[in-house]
């Protein structure tokens, strides 16, 4: 948790909402040590949200999805469960058509 905690200090905070806050970052390359500290934090992977060079990691205990897609990073922050549910839904229907 300590490196993922770490990493998240380079992240920037680019909005915020009654919904959620949302932090972006960029790397030039998959870290797939990335993918293990998320996977020790509690995060799971969506495999149905996840291909190619997109992969999706949730976190219902912290109400968060973190996002990689070429070398872009998204972490973003749910505040009450609701919002977290809500977006969950939101995700299934927009991945479902993509």
């Amino acid at each position: 948790m300590e490196n993922l905690l770490n990493l998240l200090k380079s992240f920037e905070k680019v909005s915020e909402n009654k919904d959620k806050i949302t932090y972006k970052s960029f790397i030039l390359e998959e870290d797939f040590d990335l993918y293990r500290e998320l996977r020790e934090s509690g995060f799971k992977k969506v495999y149905e949200f996840s291909y190619g060079h997109r992969k999706v990691f949730v976190n219902k205990n912290l109400n968060s999805v973190f996002t990689y897609c070429e070398g872009d990073l998204i972490f973003e922050v749910f505040k009450t469960k609701e919002d977290y549910k809500n977006n969950y839904k939101k995700m299934e229907i927009f991945y479902s058509e993509y």
